[in-house]
């Protein structure tokens, strides 16, 4: 049976705005795929049903929402306004928590605990907790800082430090584990059980690299445009990536092999630019 494979593509419209170039689309799914919550610069929240694609609610929030995600079990939803981070609960929509900061670029959730983390300035860390709202652990000295992600157990924090080091701290004594260097680095992506790390350049070069040893393990190229797109396959066999002038490309982990190669274009004749998200639905079909 041909496998069909579902794509998620968001480009940049100007009912959309990104902090600081853009750390990360202002819409994030449910952990478990079940749900999905987009931003707007009018500050207006939706929900959705992944299902159905219908619209759940609305929320107002302040202006320009910069960066928003799901907490683990998709309870809460937290979202950032540069001086603002707010709480919602996502089944009554109710506020729960505002906390006032500053500088805010982007929000990333723990995927097993109620913890999220932020970013400000572009160079620093605070780890928070949603229940209370409390700041847990700062971060810093680190230069500048993108590509947060946390780790599938929720213990660690990765993210990219300048423009060449994918950083591996733990969460709870704030030490470095390790780090990988990877020249003009502009994104990272975490597996699913956390053993694996793809890091991607713009000019197009892809790493795989084992967590544990910090092996590299085998590298890809998608040349032809700037890089602005990767994902896993959540069983960790394949890998999506995504450039500028819209192509997509689909590779075999084990192999290294290019599988195929999509494009996807707007109307009859003018690609789409800036291909920003790709997503596989849930049994990687």
């Amino acid at each position: 049976m041909k496998k069909k494979l579902i794509i998620l593509l968001c480009c940049m419209l100007t009912t959309v705005t990104i902090f600081a170039g853009g750390y990360r689309p202002p819409f994030a799914f449910s952990f478990d795929g079940s749900q999905l919550v987009s931003g707007s610069e009018e500050g207006i929240i939706r929900l959705w049903d992944i299902e159905s694609g219908r619209e759940i609610r609305t929320i107002s929030g302040p202006e320009y929402t910069g960066s928003i995600a799901f907490n683990y079990d998709g309870s809460q939803i937290i979202a950032g306004f540069y001086d603002i981070i707010k709480i919602w609960n996502s089944v009554t929509g109710n506020e729960t928590i505002t906390i006032t900061t500053d500088g805010l670029y982007d929000i990333v959730a723990n995927p097993v605990s109620n913890q999220f983390l932020s970013l400000h300035y572009g160079t620093i860390l605070k780890l928070w907790e949603i229940g209370t709202g409390r700041e847990i652990r700062t971060f810093e000295n680190y230069g500048s800082v993108s590509s947060l992600e946390f780790s599938s157990d929720g213990n660690r924090i990765i993210f990219i430090s300048g423009s060449n080091k994918i950083v591996i701290l733990d969460i709870a004594t704030g030490r470095e584990i390790r780090n990988f260097e990877h020249t003009g680095v502009g994104m990272i992506i975490v597996s699913s059980d956390g053993n694996n790390i793809l890091s991607g350049s713009q000019n197009g070069i892809i790493k795989l690299w084992d967590v544990a040893s910090g092996r590299e393990i085998r590298s890809f190229e998608h040349t032809g445009s700037r890089l602005h797109s990767l994902e896993f396959s959540t069983d960790g066999n394949h890998i999506l990536s995504g450039s500028q002038n819209g192509i997509i490309k689909l590779w075999d982990v084990a192999s290294g092999r290019e599988i195929r190669s999509f494009e996807h274009r707007r109307g009859s004749s003018s690609v789409v630019p800036w291909l920003s998200v790709l997503v596989f639905n849930s049994d990687n079909s």
